[in-house]
């Protein structure tokens, strides 16, 4: 039977980190070199870059030195413990990723048809520390960006979490102007690219059909509670530290050039919607990203399914200009569209409904239906009390 194929795992390179009491370090080949033979072992940096094939076997994991990339193996092939991991010459031994729930992973290697895990030999945590396949899943580790990070994911949706709860990056209002806030809000928001510019690697965030542009520190300040936005320009560098695949953290430079990175924060860590995004100390807040647009919308109850023997009478129509935000002009655009209930409206996307507004021009350019959702979730369960007390902090359907 065929492995599970991990896409993601074999669309870039990496470092491969290892954890032996809370420190990570990283996979290195003895002594660099790029003979046959050469021991793996568990020191201080990154260490060598690695990369994953997959076939209808399974997955195999090649270590590079120097340009050259060779297998992983298990020494002389035996599937006893203790065994000796090392760098040879050929494909090596099938492995199998097994993802932990904190988002980190073992790695399994196979040998005849026994799998045993990769573990950091009489977990003491020094330097120089050898690597073996031994029974068990092993020490954990995480696969941390190489150089071609932007190639894994060219394209997706990155996703930040407050307390458990993870919610998309959007640009404030959708529009296309410069110095437009970055936002935690529902829904996965918009879309994201990682390009290369002269200073490194940097976000880029899409609105609609409009150009992609770079995400900004504010005034490019080096302080903390730096405001990030969307900007024209080259932007600030950005890097990944954390699993690919699973969830790490985002860090941003400012000024470019500088050595100091800092992480991408929920303003006062709150959990709300459109909470705005910062750059401060430390690493801050945990990041999915999302390489295929999933939806994530308010769970609705499907209607019971009921024996009929003519039609169903069409669905009346709710009040949509209750929403705060959606006049009548609005209301008569999105039941056009076919939203005509609260419920529809509350399972609709905020990219959804966007793109309701941008079809009738540019007049509703201005309509921001970021609570939209929220407060049509409350009109439909008849949540009246709570839909006015939401309402009591909006004007024009936005927090104030």
């Amino acid at each position: 039977m065929a492995e599970h194929h991990f896409t993601w795992l074999t669309q870039g390179e990496f470092h491969m980190l290892i954890e032996v009491g809370g420190a990570f370090r990283g996979m290195h080949v003895l002594n660099q070199n790029p003979g046959n033979n050469a021991d793996l072992i568990r020191h201080s940096g990154a260490g060598n870059r690695v990369r994953f094939t997959y076939t209808e076997e399974g997955h195999r994991m090649y270590v590079e030195v120097g340009g050259s990339w060779m297998g992983l193996h298990v020494s002389g092939g035996d599937p006893g413990d203790n065994v000796k991991l090392i760098r040879y010459e050929g494909d090596g031994h099938l492995v199998r990723p097994v993802r932990n729930q904190n988002g980190t992973w073992n790695l399994l290697i196979k040998v005849g048809e026994e799998w045993k895990g990769l573990h950091v030999h009489q977990q003491d945590g020094n330097d120089r520390a050898s690597l073996v396949r031994h029974s068990g899943n092993g020490n954990e580790i995480v696969l941390s960006k190489a150089t071609i990070v932007g190639k894994v994911i060219e394209e997706g949706y990155f996703l930040i979490e407050v307390g458990g709860e993870w919610k998309g990056l959007h640009v404030l209002n959708q529009n296309d102007a410069n110095g437009t806030a970055l936002i935690r809000a529902r829904g996965v928001g918009n879309r994201l690219r990682i390009a290369e510019s002269p200073a490194g690697d940097v976000l880029e965030i899409k609105v609609g059909e409009s150009s992609w542009k770079p995400m900004h520190v504010l005034e490019q300040s080096s302080a903390d509670n730096a405001g990030l936005c969307r900007y024209d320009g080259q932007g600030n560098p950005v890097r990944f530290e954390g699993v690919m695949g699973g969830t790490g953290h985002l860090l941003v430079q400012s000024p470019v050039g500088a050595t100091e990175w800092k992480g991408v924060h929920v303003r006062s860590q709150d959990g709300g919607d459109t909470t705005p995004l910062i750059r401060h100390c430390g690493n801050g807040n945990g990041f999915l990203f999302l390489d295929t647009p999933r939806k994530i919308a308010p769970k609705t109850v499907a209607p019971p399914v009921e024996e009929a023997v003519a039609p169903a009478a069409p669905v009346e129509p709710d009040d949509l200009a209750v929403i705060e935000g959606i006049g009548p002009k609005i209301a008569e655009l999105l039941v056009n569209a076919g939203i005509r209930t609260f419920a529809q409206l509350a399972a609709a996307s905020v990219d959804e409904v966007r793109a309701i507004l941008a079809a009738g021009g540019s007049r509703f350019s201005l309509a921001d239906p970021t609570t939209w959702g929220q407060q049509a979730a409350l009109a439909a369960a008849g949540q009246t009390e709570e839909l006015a007390a939401l309402q009591a902090k909006l004007k024009g359907g936005k927090l104030v």
